[in-house]
C-alpha cells in the first residue's frame, strides 16, 4: 500500500476522542456486515448507554482518500484499562440489523416483493433514504404471504432469497445505503480506478495498491434443477419445470413443491423462473476466487479487473462476494506500544463478472407446527362468504392487524369430507365459526381447513352431558333466520330415533323405485292452524296405477267437499267397487245421480225404498215391470193416465180403455152384482241402517326438534308459527283433473329459472363478441354499462407492464388477420374478446386453426395466451374471456391457461399441446361453449368421419382458399371437438336458409348474427317450457 493508512472513528454527535488501536469485521452480497473496531479514549467513565445505537463512521484512509464504513453501535463494552488510556470495543453493524430484533406474525395481501420490503422498511422505521431498490425484473404479485414468528430481517431475507434478489451496503461519510437489485445493472466498479495489478507477496514494500495472493477454487455444484407444483385450480395441467447448466446436468436437484403455486403465483412460467433462479444461486459458488490486498476500497457488490497475473487466464474481471477487513495502528498510544507501523489488510471472494449471482437460500421458511384454529369472517351483514371454489376467509387469532372483515386473509380452500367433479360433501363454514386450519408442508402460505370445533359462542346443537347419545348434522337459516334443516339420530336404547327437520320445503326425487316398510304405526300430518286460519294441502300425482291394501279398517274425513274424477287421461274410466258385507251411506242433504248411459242393477235379496215426501219417476221409453209374485200399489189416490190406451188383463178377461170407447171382455162380467176385490200384501219397507261417521285417529305430532337456544334459554314459539291441527281433521285431499292441475316440482323449475337466467348473461358476452368485429375505430352498440378500451385506455389497464409496440402486437397487429379488444363493465371488471374468421381472411385464420388443431404452433394462439396472461395478472383475474369461431377456440386456449372464466360461441377446438399438454377433461370446468346446431365448424369438429366423404363438395360449395382449407380439414380430420362445458343452441326461429344445399346452410348458421337469434330463440322455448310447467306460481315471472 502506497503510504500508510489512518484509521479515524466517529461516534455520532459525542464530542469523545477516540483513537482506533484495531479493527475487524467483514461484508459480503447478502449479509449484513459488521465490524469490532477497539478503541483507545482518555476519559476512563464513557457511559455506554450514550454510545450504543448511536451512528458511527470508521474511516480508512487510502491513496486515493478515504475508505468510509458508516453503520450503528450495536454493542459498547470496556476491555481494558491503562494508565492513560481506556480501551474500548465498538461493534458496528448496519441500521436495518435492527429487525434482527423485531419478531412479528402479519399477513401481506396482493403485493409484489418489493413492495412488501418497503411496507417492512417502513413499519420498523427505517428512513427512506437509506433504501435503494435498483430492480430491473418485474415480480408477480403474492396473493398471500405470511411473516409467521420470525424477525422482520428474516422475513425481507427470505423473501429476497425467493426471487433471487441480493443487497449489499453502499456507505458514505455521512450514512450507508441498503442497495437491493437482482441484475449486473445494479452492480458498479470500485472506487478510484477498478483494476490492480497482481503483486506476489514478499515481505518488500510495494507503493501501490495490488493483490499480493489470488487462487481460483472449483467446486461440484448441481447442474439441473426440476421442480414439481400443483395447481387446483387447472388440474390437469403439467406443473413440472425446469432448468439446466452446461456441466454436471446428471447432477438433478427435484424438489416439490415448487413454490410457484403461492395463491396468485401459479404459471409453468413461474415455474421455470423458479428453477432457474435455484439452479443460478447453486453455480454461482461453482467458480470462486480468493485473494488478499492492501486495497481497501474492495468492497461486495463491486466489481474489478485484475491484471498482470502470471497465470493468464485469471487475469479477468469480477465481482466481489465477501471482504474480510483487518487494520491496526498502535503508536497511537504514546505510552507502552511497540514500535510498529500502520497495517492494513483485507481477504476477498469473488466470482467471474460473467456469473449471474443469486443468494444462497439460507434463511428457512417458518414450518407451522400442526394446525391452528381461526375464525372465519366475511363482509359486514353477511353470515356466508365464499367464492367459487367454495373457498372462504379467516382471520387467525395471532393476527393483530386484521379486522375481522373480508380481507383479514386470502381465500382459503376448505376440506369437505367427499369431493368428486359435480357431486361430493359441501358444508361452507359460516362467518363467526372456529375452523381448523392446517397448513400444506408446514407453509403459512398455503393454508387449508380441515375441520371446525364448537366454542364458548358457538356451542354444541344439545346439552352435554345429558344428550350424550345424539347425533346431529344441523345447519341454520341464513340471513338472520333462526330456523334450520336438520338430520339428526338418537341412539339410546328402546328410544332409537332417526329425525328429519326441514325448515320449510322438502324435496325428494327418486329416479326409479321408492321402497318404504314401516313394521308399526304410520302417523302423517299436513298443515296446521296458524296464526290466518288453517294451512296445509296434499297433492299427489301418480302417472300410472295406484294399488292400496287395507288388512283391516279405512276411516276417511273430509271436512269439505269430496270430489273423484276416474277417466279422461288414461285408460277405460271404469269403477270397480266390490263389498264383502255391509254398505251403509248416509246423506245428510241430497243425493244427486247422473247416469249418462245405462244403469243396471240386480238386487239378489229384498230391496227396499222409502221415500218421506215424494218420488218421482219419467221415463223416456219403456217401463216394463214384472214381478214372480204381486204387485200391490195403495194410495189415496191413483192416476193411471195414457195417451193412447191402457189394458187391464186377468185370468177371465180384460178392460181396455182406447180412443175408440171401453172395451170389457170376460168370461162373467158382474156390475153390482157381487164379486170381491183381491187383497195386497201391503208396504213394508225395511229401514236402511244409518251408516256410522268416520272418526279417524289423530296422527301423533312428530318431534318438532326444539331445543335449547344459543343462549341456554328455551325457544319460543312464534306467533305464525302452525299448530297441530284439532283430532277432527285427517286431510287426504285429492285433486281433480289430476294432471292439468298439478305443479312441477320446485327443482325444475329452478333449473328453467336458471337457464333462463344463464341466456341473459351469454346474450351479453355476445354483444361483445360480435362487437370486435368492428374495427372501425367507432364503438358499436354495446350492454348497458360497457366500454371497448381505445389505445390510451389499454395503456392504463396495463400500468406499464407493455409498451405501446407490444400492446398493438398482441390487439391488433398490421399485417395479420388476429385482432383482440378488451371491454370494461361499470363495475370495473375486464372482458378479453377475440375476433373469429372474416372471408376475407379466410385462409389466414384457418390455416392458424389447422395448425394449432394438428398440435403445431400457432402465433395467433400463442398471442392471444399471452394477452390473457398479462391482463389476468395487472386485473388481479378480475376478468372473463371472449370469443367466436377461431376466436373461441383463442379464447378456450386463453381460458384454460389463465384459469378465467371463458364464453365461447361456434368455437373452433383448441389442441392438448396448445396449452401444453394439459389435460382437458379436468381444466376446462370455467369454459361455456355455446355451439348452434348443424352450425359449420361444430359440425366438423363432431362427425369427422362422417363428413369426410363430402369434403370435396364442401371445399367446392365455400369456394377459394377457404373452401380448400376446409376441404382439406375434413379429409384429415384434423379439428378437436370444443372446448368445456357445451350448450347446445337450436336453430334461429326464423332462419332463411337453403335446405338444398347441404353446406352453405352450415356456413350461415356459423356466424354471429345467427349466434345471437340463437340465443333468443332458445330463450323463448326455456320461458314457454317455464310457463307450462307452472313455475311463474312458484317462481314468478322470467
Amino acid at each position: 500500500m502506497g503510504g500508510a493508512p489512518v484509521f479515524l472513528f466517529d461516534i455520532g454527535d459525542s464530542e469523545e476522542a477516540m483513537r482506533v488501536l484495531h479493527f475487524s469485521g467483514s461484508e459480503g452480497l447478502s449479509s449484513l456486515f459488521e465490524f469490532q473496531v477497539e478503541l483507545a479514549c482518555e476519559n476512563p467513565d464513557v457511559d455506554s448507554a450514550q454510545v450504543v445505537g448511536k451512528t458511527a463512521l470508521l474511516a480508512i484512509r487510502g491513496e486515493s482518500g478515504f475508505r468510509h464504513l458508516s453503520g450503528l453501535i450495536s454493542r459498547f463494552e470496556q476491555v481494558n484499562e491503562m494508565p492513560r488510556y481506556t480501551i474500548y470495543r465498538a461493534t458496528v453493524v448496519p441500521v436495518v440489523w435492527r429487525l434482527q430484533h423485531r419478531h412479528d406474525c402479519r399477513i401481506f395481501q396482493r403485493l409484489d416483493t418489493p413492495a412488501i420490503l418497503k411496507k417492512v422498511f417502513e413499519a420498523a422505521g427505517v428512513p427512506a433514504d437509506r433504501v435503494r431498490f435498483s430492480l430491473v425484473n418485474s415480480y408477480e404479485p403474492r396473493d398471500y404471504c405470511v411473516q409467521y414468528r420470525e424477525s422482520d430481517w428474516a422475513f425481507a431475507s427470505r423473501l429476497m432469497e425467493e426471487d433471487g434478489i441480493f443487497y449489499f451496503f453502499e456507505h458514505h461519510e455521512d450514512k450507508h445505503i441498503l442497495v437491493i437489485g437482482d441484475t449486473e445493472s445494479a452492480l458498479k466498479p470500485i472506487d478510484g480506478g477498478d483494476t490492480l495489478p497482481f503483486r506476489r507477496a514478499s515481505g518488500g514494500v510495494v507503493q501501490e495498491d495490488h493483490v499480493a495472493r489470488f487462487r481460483r477454487v472449483q467446486e461440484v455444484r448441481p447442474g439441473k434443477t426440476t421442480l414439481r407444483d400443483f395447481n387446483y385450480k387447472k388440474p390437469g395441467l403439467p406443473m413440472e419445470a425446469g432448468h439446466a447448466a452446461e456441466v454436471d446436468k446428471d447432477l438433478e436437484v427435484y424438489d416439490y413443491p415448487g413454490e410457484y403455486q403461492d395463491p396468485g403465483r401459479g404459471s409453468s412460467a413461474k415455474g421455470t423462473t423458479m428453477a432457474k433462479l435455484r439452479l443460478e444461486a447453486w453455480q454461482a459458488s461453482r467458480v470462486q476466487t480468493q485473494g488478499e490486498s492492501d486495497c481497501e476500497r474492495l468492497c461486495p457488490g463491486r466489481l474489478f479487473s485484475l491484471r498482470e497475473h502470471s497465470r493468464e487466464d485469471y487475469n479477468g474481471r469480477y465481482l466481489l462476494t465477501h471482504v474480510s477487513h483487518s487494520g491496526s495502528q498502535p503508536q497511537v498510544m504514546d505510552e507502552e506500544a511497540p514500535l510498529a507501523d500502520f497495517h492494513y489488510t483485507n481477504t476477498f471472494t469473488s466470482i467471474p463478472e460473467k456469473t449471474p449471482y443469486r443468494p444462497p437460500r439460507v434463511t428457512p421458511r417458518p414450518y407451522v407446527q400442526g394446525g391452528q384454529t381461526a375464525v372465519v369472517v366475511g363482509p359486514s351483514g353477511e353470515e356466508i362468504h365464499v367464492d367459487e371454489w367454495g373457498r372462504v376467509k379467516v382471520q387467525f387469532h395471532w393476527d393483530r392487524q386484521g379486522k375481522l372483515d373480508e380481507d383479514s386473509s386470502c381465500w382459503v380452500r376448505v376440506s369437505q369430507p367427499w369431493g368428486g367433479e359435480l357431486w361430493g360433501r359441501m358444508f361452507i363454514p359460516r362467518i363467526g365459526q372456529e375452523v381448523i386450519v392446517d397448513f400444506i408442508e408446514g407453509d403459512p402460505d398455503r393454508p387449508i381447513i380441515t375441520g371446525r370445533v364448537y366454542n364458548g359462542a358457538n356451542l354444541v346443537p344439545y346439552e352435554l352431558p345429558a344428550e350424550k347419545t345424539k347425533s346431529t348434522i344441523k345447519s341454520n337459516s341464513s340471513l338472520n333466520g333462526d330456523g334450520y334443516n336438520e338430520v339428526r339420530f338418537e341412539d339410546e336404547k328402546s328410544k332409537e330415533q332417526y329425525f328429519l327437520h326441514a325448515e320449510r320445503n322438502m324435496d325428494v326425487h327418486v329416479k326409479n323405485d321408492s321402497l318404504e316398510t314401516i313394521l308399526h304405526d304410520r302417523h302423517q300430518t299436513i298443515g296446521g292452524q296458524g296464526k290466518n286460519g288453517k294451512a296445509g294441502d296434499q297433492n299427489e300425482l301418480v302417472f300410472r296405477d295406484k294399488s292400496l291394501t287395507v288388512h283391516r279398517h279405512s276411516q276417511e274425513h273430509v271436512g269439505g267437499n269430496l270430489k273423484r274424477h276416474v277417466g279422461g287421461i288414461d285408460g277405460a274410466g271404469d269403477v270397480d267397487i266390490v263389498i264383502q258385507s255391509n254398505r251403509m251411506e248416509l246423506v245428510h242433504k241430497d243425493s244427486h245421480l247422473h247416469v249418462k248411459h245405462a244403469l243396471a242393477e240386480t238386487v239378489d235379496a229384498t230391496q227396499s225404498l222409502e221415500v218421506g215426501k215424494d218420488l218421482h219417476r219419467k221415463v223416456g221409453q219403456l217401463t216394463a215391470v214384472e214381478t214372480g209374485k204381486e204387485i200391490h200399489l195403495k194410495s189415496n189416490k191413483i192416476v193411471i193416465e195414457a195417451a193412447t190406451g191402457i189394458t187391464l188383463q186377468g185370468p177371465g178377461g180384460f178392460i181396455t180403455i182406447d180412443a175408440s170407447g171401453v172395451a170389457i171382455m170376460g168370461n162373467t162380467v158382474l156390475l153390482n152384482s157381487g164379486g170381491m176385490a183381491l187383497a195386497g200384501s201391503g208396504a213394508a219397507p225395511t229401514a236402511p241402517q244409518d251408516a256410522v261417521e268416520a272418526k279417524p285417529t289423530v296422527p301423533t305430532p312428530a318431534d318438532d326438534g326444539k331445543v335449547r337456544a344459543p343462549s341456554g334459554l328455551a325457544v319460543a314459539q312464534g306467533a305464525s308459527e302452525l299448530e297441530p291441527v284439532k283430532p277432527m281433521n285427517l286431510a287426504a285431499t285429492m285433486l281433480p283433473m289430476a294432471l292439468l292441475q298439478a305443479r312441477a316440482p320446485t327443482v325444475t323449475c329452478v333449473q328453467l329459472a336458471n337457464q333462463i337466467d344463464e341466456m341473459d348473461h351469454a346474450k351479453v358476452r355476445a354483444a361483445l363478441a360480435a362487437d370486435v368485429y368492428n374495427q372501425s375505430g367507432t364503438p358499436g352498440q354495446l350492454p348497458e354499462g360497457f366500454t371497448r378500451a381505445n389505445d390510451e385506455q389499454l395503456k392504463a389497464i396495463f400500468k406499464g407492464r407493455l409498451s405501446d409496440e407490444e400492446i398493438k402486437t398482441l390487439t391488433a397487429p398490421e399485417g395479420s388477420s388476429y385482432r383482440a379488444a378488451i371491454y370494461q363493465d361499470d363495475k370495473g371488471k375486464s372482458y378479453l374478446a377475440f375476433r373469429g374468421t372474416e372471408n376475407k381472411e379466410g385462409f389466414k385464420d384457418w390455416k392458424e386453426n389447422l395448425l394449432q388443431g394438428v398440435g403445431m404452433k400457432s402465433d395467433h394462439y400463442e398471442s392471444a395466451k399471452k394477452l390473457a396472461d398479462h391482463l389476468d395478472v395487472v386485473t388481479g383475474g378480475n376478468m372473463e374471456i371472449i370469443g367466436h369461431s377461431k376466436g373461441g377456440g383463442m379464447a378456450a386456449a386463453a381460458g384454460l391457461m389463465t384459469g378465467a372464466k371463458t364464453t365461447t360461441f361456434n368455437p373452433a377446438g383448441v389442441h392438448p399441446n396448445t396449452v401444453g399438454g394439459m389435460n382437458m377433461s379436468n381444466a376446462s370446468a370455467n369454459i361455456n361453449a355455446y355451439v348452434v346446431e348443424g352450425e359449420v365448424l361444430n359440425w366438423v369438429q363432431d362427425n369427422r368421419a362422417v363428413v369426410q366423404g363430402g369434403a370435396v363438395i364442401a371445399g367446392t360449395k365455400l369456394g377459394g382458399p377457404l373452401g380448400g382449407m376446409v376441404a382439406a380439414m375434413l379429409v384429415n380430420g384434423t379439428l378437436p371437438q370444443a372446448t368445456g362445458r357445451r350448450v347446445n343452441l337450436p336453430q334461429p326461429k326464423e332462419f332463411d336458409h337453403a335446405w338444398y344445399d347441404p353446406v352453405m346452410y352450415r356456413v350461415d348458421l356459423h356466424g354471429m348474427d345467427n349466434v345471437k337469434k340463437s340465443l333468443d330463440t332458445h330463450q323463448e322455448n326455456l320461458k314457454n317450457q317455464y310457463v307450462a310447467s307452472g313455475c311463474e306460481a312458484q317462481l314468478g315471472k322470467r
